[in-house]
């Protein structure tokens, strides 16, 4: 089989305490409601793929193929996702592999992967499988997914399968949940996705008893013996998983502007992203002490009883039950992964697909160190969430839960409000000032966020982007962060015309409401933050050595600014006077005379009328997927007079979590920028620009656009909740 095949395996994850919280909570995926489950077999995965002559074969996760024996020409062209268990693992002393069915993709070349798998796909696995005649080495049946009926929760159906597990002719090892009403790798129902290669799907989860939950590691040994009290011996293994640089390794602000500005820097090459590390848990790198047989001087596995290798895959379990052992000897080693370790081959073949991906070796880690007990997953015992476990701060290191990245942006039900948002307010924000000179001059971003609007000030043509957020993930995220997104683009337009125009951009760490040029806003935040805003906004020189390989600050230090922005974020300053205060300091002493400050925000006068006359709570659901797409929660007293710290929790699906903000009160605002010398130009509410501009456009690409957000009320509704404001520098 060629490597150019797309495998359709959506892998499952690691089943976590968060994904049994109530199902009616937004900000974590529940399996409590629309989810199936089915018994996990302790047997190894394969596609099943009839060809057009209907011959059918067994294709694995490392695309080996394998016959059955089957011929079923009325299945030709289709493909059938299970579990092979061998007849030696079968209870009955069956003399035929089985191959247990949980799901369909294609069925007579027709693709059935974007149907529900309750009841479409399910149908077609129970309708198809009489079509699979027992051959003389296999059996084929359908797994039964279980959903809870009226009365009943999943945790019932789970009870159902595992309080009968020696029904089943094979060992079961867990459950797995499965999505019942969407599509395969979809996130709304009755809303298809296209497949790509090594595609992820976090919809999907598997369960197994705590003691069963195990890492596998590639072991290294360090050339260390310990002897314990007991007297007996033990040799010592560093434990490794595999890391990708690109997907995991954070992008500092100082490796942002090397990998950007360091002429001398190359781009790592696409086969050198992948790596074996040390596994590190709350700081420490993890290490196993096997015991060494005093006979062979060797270390075996306790399950198995087979010969631990140096540069082996190495299935391990965690003992969380003796607190007063060792962490090195908590580590248990179960067995090897043979199948593994005909790919790694001792250290001369590929890292990919042995040991465990570091972010699935810390998914199974929680559930190591918090586990989901027999008890729990029956329904015997419940599980009690507090606020701590659902967190709606914004912190400096907040990650957000369930974030949409770019690739996956085109899979929103909100993606045709966002359109509206960046293509005509943005854009119309950001075109604001007039041209001088080739360029829209330099524009300070307060709040940048993770740079979405990289093209905007590409396409306006800024000469110089400074951009200042609080959130350090929104910076140094290796995925969707600022520095990403910037050498990403960077790198694809130079590819594309090494001539076209793009700005000078630099992003640092830092609280806006705190002075920027001082560097007072990044103290204890980042140090290499804080030297920058000294550099590019304060007075002081260029001298720092460990800027000494980068000549961007030759040309940019004591910058002075055309526009200030802040889009969608202003709300943060509105906590409380001094805040606000120290905000519009920020943006007033860093434009120049006659310069522009641009924001968005909710306007929180429209947003207070709404929450009152709907009982402090607003909610939009898509009514093709039933999904929820965003809400507003109130926090504050109908009571409390001061504008400031009016807070309210707010749910969109690209954050995936509600975010505390707070109401911003425009008339507020007006007067503060006018003490600080900031005149308001021109502002609107966001549905009269809509209509403005539905009516007046000639362009049909951006009229068709913006007529399927017309055709959705729901997203229309939180849309037009929202303001644009520009103000001008008077003094």
């Amino acid at each position: 089989m060629t490597n150019d095949v797309i495998l359709i395996t959506p892998k499952p994850i690691t089943l976590e305490r968060i994904n049994m919280g109530r199902a009616d909570n937004l900000g974590y995926i529940s399996i409590m409601k629309n989810y199936a489950v089915s018994e996990k077999a302790d047997g190894e995965r394969f596609l099943l793929f009839v060809d057009k002559d209907g011959e059918a074969f067994l294709i694995n996760n490392i695309k080996n193929v394998r016959g059955t024996g089957l011929n079923a020409p009325a299945l030709k062209n289709s493909l059938f996702d299970g579990e092979l268990v061998l007849c030696s693992e079968r209870k009955n002393d069956s003399t035929h592999d089985l191959f247990a069915i949980f799901d369909v993709y294609l069925l007579n070349g027709k693709s059935v992967k974007d149907l529900p798998l309750i009841p479409d796909r399910y149908d077609i696995m129970k309708k198809h499988v009489s079509m699979m005649k027992t051959t003389s080495s296999h059996e084929f049946v359908v797994k039964q997914q279980l959903y809870a009926s009226d009365g009943e929760t999943i945790l019932d159906k789970c009870n159902e399968i595992l309080s009968n597990h020696s029904s089943y002719n094979y060992k079961i090892d867990g459950l797995v949940f499965t999505p019942m009403k969407l599509p395969v790798f979809g996130y709304y129902a009755n809303k298809p996705v296209s497949v790509s290669a090594n595609m992820k799907w976090d919809r999907v989860f598997k369960w197994k008893p705590p003691e069963q939950n195990t890492i596998e590691f590639i072991v290294k040994e360090t050339g260390i013996f310990h002897t314990y009290g007991d007297g007996s011996r033990y040799k010592e293994f560093q434990l490794y998983v595999g890391f990708n640089i690109e997907n995991n390794e954070m992008i500092d602000v100082l490796t942002g502007l090397t990998r950007r500005y360091d002429k001398r820097y190359k781009p790592r090459n696409r086969n050198s992203i992948y790596e074996l590390r040390e596994y590190i848990l709350e700081g420490k790198a993890q290490k196993a002490h096997i015991a060494v047989n005093e006979n062979t001087g060797n270390c075996y596995t306790t399950d198995t009883n087979e010969l631990v290798l140096n540069n082996s895959v190495v299935e391990f379990s965690y003992n969380t039950q003796n607190v007063m052992l060792s962490n090195e000897r908590r580590w248990i080693a179960n067995r090897i992964r043979h199948d593994k370790n005909r790919i790694y081959n001792f250290g001369s073949g590929p890292i990919t697909k042995t040991a465990n991906d570091w972010d699935v070796a810390m998914n199974i880690w929680r559930s190591i160190s918090k586990p989901i007990t027999y008890d729990m997953i029956t329904g015997k015992t419940s599980i009690e969430f507090s606020e701590s476990d659902i967190d709606v701060e914004l912190s400096s290191d907040d990650k957000y839960y369930n974030r949409f990245n770019d690739k996956d942006s085109s899979k929103l039900i909100s993606s045709k409000m966002i359109f509206f948002h960046n293509r005509i307010i943005k854009s119309m924000l950001y075109e604001y000032p007039a041209i001088k000179g080739g360029n829209r001059g330099n524009i300070i971003e307060l709040a940048c966020g993770q740079g979405s609007d990289i093209d905007r000030w590409m396409f306006a043509r800024y000469k110089f982007v400074f951009g200042v957020d609080y959130v350090k993930d929104n910076i140094e995220n290796p995925v969707s962060g600022i520095y990403k997104r910037l050498l990403t683009k960077y790198y694809k337009t130079k590819k594309e015309n090494k001539d076209r125009y793009f700005p000078t951009m630099i992003f640092v760490i830092g609280d806006c409401k705190h002075k920027l040029e001082s560097g007072e806003a990044a103290k204890g935040l980042d140090k290499t933050s804080e030297d920058i805003l000294k550099i590019v906004l304060g007075k002081r020189g260029y001298s720092d050595k460990k800027f000494s390989h980068l000549n961007i600050f030759n040309d940019y230090h004591n910058v002075s600014f055309d526009v200030a922005s802040c889009m969608f974020s202003i709300h943060y300053f509105f906590q409380d006077e001094a805040s606000l205060g120290g905000f519009l300091n920020n943006v007033v002493s860093n434009l120049k005379k006659d310069g522009v400050f641009i924001c968005t925000f909710m306007d929180g006068k429209t947003v207070e009328d709404k929450l009152h006359s709907n009982h402090g709570s607003l909610l939009g659901i898509d009514p093709t997927s039933e999904a929820v797409v965003w809400a507003i929660k109130r926090n504050y007293s109908e009571n409390q007079r001061s504008p400031y710290g009016k807070q309210i929790n707010v749910y969109i699906e690209n954050s995936g979590k509600f975010i505390a903000e707070n109401l911003v009160s425009f008339s507020l605002l007006e007067n503060k920028c006018n003490e600080v010398g900031l005149k308001l130009e021109s502002s609107e509410m966001f549905e009269t620009t809509f209509n403005k501009t539905i009516s007046s456009t000639n362009d049909k690409y951006i009229k068709d656009n913006l007529q399927l957000l017309d055709n959705d009320p729901n997203l229309k509704e939180f849309s037009f909740l929202n303001r644009w404001a520009i103000f001008r520098k008077i003094n």
